[in-house]
């Protein structure tokens, strides 16, 4: 069961995020998010799919807070240029 200060938590860290994107001016997963997010029906799309995003997330300027949103959230698709299978099999949560 989350608790209140639970998502008070991640909303403070949705905030946060959105801060960086505002003071960044820009990232360009703005404006193709749906690559973030793929569902593909063959393994080897997802993969492709995946990479294009990772690549995108390489120069951004706010990849790190990005990845620690995702970390602290634990939500799903590509965030810091790590997938949630990434980011959780490395950091042993």
């Amino acid at each position: 069961m989350t608790t209140l200060r639970q998502l008070l938590g991640i909303e403070r860290k949705y905030l946060e995020l959105h801060e960086a994107i505002r003071n960044a001016g820009s990232v360009e997963c703005e404006e193709l998010p749906d690559v973030f997010f793929a569902q593909e029906a063959s393994r080897d799309a997802q993969k492709l799919v995946e990479e294009i995003a990772k690549n995108m997330c390489q120069s951004c300027p706010i990849r790190v807070q990005c990845r620690d949103y995702a970390l602290s959230t634990k939500v799903y698709g590509i965030w810091g240029g790590t997938t949630y299978e990434e980011r959780y099999s490395s950091s042993g949560t």
